[in-house]
């Protein structure tokens, strides 16, 4: 069975910060998936400085507005959806227009 752990931006970008405690994030410690929520302009923000290259699980952005995700929050994660069908690149839009992680 998959699991998910939902996280806000300022939960990764903590964690980020911390190396030991991201090791916690992992397929092996039952967090395959990390899920964050980008709300607005100030979620982008805190984004902009964390880079998930040694975290050992898939980060997937579920971003509300394309516009609010800088360019340099791009390294936070694997994969970024988005409600936005227009959306370019690294963008994806996500079925059926769900853009919160806990769907």
């Amino acid at each position: 069975m998959a699991m998910r752990l939902n996280l806000d931006p300022a939960t990764l970008a903590d964690l980020d910060a911390f190396p030991a405690a991201a090791e916690e994030l992992s397929a092996a410690a039952g967090w395959p998936l990390i899920a964050v929520d980008v709300q607005d302009a100030a979620d982008g923000r805190r984004l902009a400085e964390v880079d998930i290259t040694a975290l050992p699980a898939v980060v997937v952005a579920c971003v509300v507005d394309p516009g609010s995700f800088p360019n340099a929050a791009r390294q936070a994660a694997d994969v970024i959806l988005t409600s936005d069908e227009q959306a370019p690149a690294p963008f994806v839009a996500w079925p059926g227009r769900a853009t919160r992680a806990d769907h």
